[in-house]
């Protein structure tokens, strides 16, 4: 459903796009349709006799001037039913001076009346004071802008209308604004569609769309299957609690043995457990049975270094650790030991014999080497130099002496 709404909205983009397009035309504005000189045989009324010239109003509080008759854009400016209908622009203007610090304004007005009879004003007020007297200069008041969109009337007329308002310490007859240049243009498409066309591309637009809405469209329906995951029996881990094993006593025996050849001493550690009296040395005991609960004898292993020996049939792995540990001090602490290692790093080896003799005992200079520098050519020329330097040195010198007496 999602891609069809895409398709429906790109086919309307288009018709539109088209649409558009095809009302495209010529834009064209007319010349300024208003006389700016401000007499009667030019179409004007008011207060005409107040100004600065003919071409400039003076402006008084409550007076204006309009257009004695309006602007027919059917017969005045030429357009056809059909440029009426797609749509006009209409911009007033003018220039003002407010030239006193009055509060003062400028109403501009396009009075505007359908073929039909209907009349609509577009009103502009423009503001303005000047703190010097006489001073500040002309402005431009800016568009007064009406527009009349799509209609089905033949014809158009405007009255143009311009009113002055002033209040304040200036209470002359002329103490509102000067006006000049009054305009009026108006713009509109040189070759438009006419409106019954317009009307009829719309429709059909309109049509299209509503066939396009109407075409059926395969319904596709989601199917959500919601998988549930049984959890997994999670496995059970028993803790059980081991109750420590009565740590045996080790006792400590140090026999002396003399012997003829060699006095060692041997140190025979041996485990009797507290809660077994009856228990033998594990070394003499013999292998338990299987009714027995007693653990298996660990073999007897001795380490043997140096004048050390070592039952290593002790349960209590921490103290076997400890006295593994004072057997290798012991044997580290052996010079004895070290001794046996006495030997050189490595055998000295004399290299590089027999070599063969590469020296030249040739006499290069078998005179003296300064005999050679003082017949050398160049020695013999920078020594010319240095004596012509010399020799003109001294007799510049001796010049110098005779200038100076």
């Amino acid at each position: 459903m999602k891609y069809f709404l895409m398709l429906i909205g790109l086919i309307v983009y288009y018709l539109l796009n088209w649409f558009s397009n095809s009302l495209k035309a010529e834009v064209v504005t007319t010349n300024n349709l208003l006389n700016q000189t401000f007499t009667t045989s030019n179409n004007w009324q008011g207060q005409l006799s107040g100004n600065h010239g003919t071409g400039i109003i003076a402006g008084e509080n409550g007076g204006y001037v309009e257009t004695i008759n309006d602007i027919s854009l059917k017969n005045d400016v030429g357009l056809t039913e059909a440029q009426i209908q797609n749509g006009w622009i209409g911009n007033q203007s003018a220039q003002a001076w407010f030239w006193n610090d009055n509060t003062q304004d400028l109403t501009m007005k396009q009075i505007v009346t359908s073929s039909s009879g209907s009349t609509v004003t577009q009103t502009k007020i423009v503001t303005g004071s000047c703190a010097t007297y006489n001073g500040c200069t002309f402005q431009a008041t800016g568009n007064n802008t009406f527009i009349s969109t799509l209609n089905t009337n033949t014809d158009y007329s405007i009255k143009n209308r311009f009113e002055f308002n002033s209040t304040g310490n200036y209470t002359t007859s002329h103490n509102a604004a000067d006006l000049k240049l009054p305009s009026l243009t108006i713009t509109y498409e040189n070759t438009p569609i006419s409106v019954n066309d317009q009307k009829d591309i719309i429709e059909n637009a309109r049509i299209i769309v509503e066939e396009i809405q109407e075409t059926k469209v395969p319904i596709i329906k989601e199917t959500v299957v919601e998988i549930k995951e049984e959890p997994k029996p999670q496995p059970v881990i028993a803790i059980v609690e081991e109750k420590p094993e009565p740590k045996p006593e080790v006792k400590e025996e140090t026999k002396v043995i003399p012997k003829k050849e060699e006095k060692e001493t041997t140190t025979i550690i041996k485990n009797e457990e507290k809660k077994e009296p009856d228990s033998k040395d594990v070394a003499a005991s013999p292998v338990p049975t299987k009714e027995s609960k007693e653990p298996k004898a660990v073999q007897s292993k001795e380490v043997k270094t140096g004048t050390v020996k070592l039952d290593s049939q002790i349960k209590d792995i921490g103290r076997d650790m400890k006295l593994n540990n004072l057997v290798v001090i012991k044997a580290m602490t052996d010079n004895t030991m070290i001794s046996v290692y006495n030997v050189p790093f490595y055998k000295s080896k004399k290299m590089y014999e027999n070599q063969l003799s590469i020296a030249d005992n040739r006499l290069l200079y078998a005179n003296n080497l300064n005999r050679y520098i003082v017949n050398d050519p160049l020695v013999k020329y920078n020594r010319a130099l240095i004596n012509i330097k010399s020799e003109k040195q001294r007799l510049l010198n001796e010049i110098r002496m005779l200038k100076n007496g």
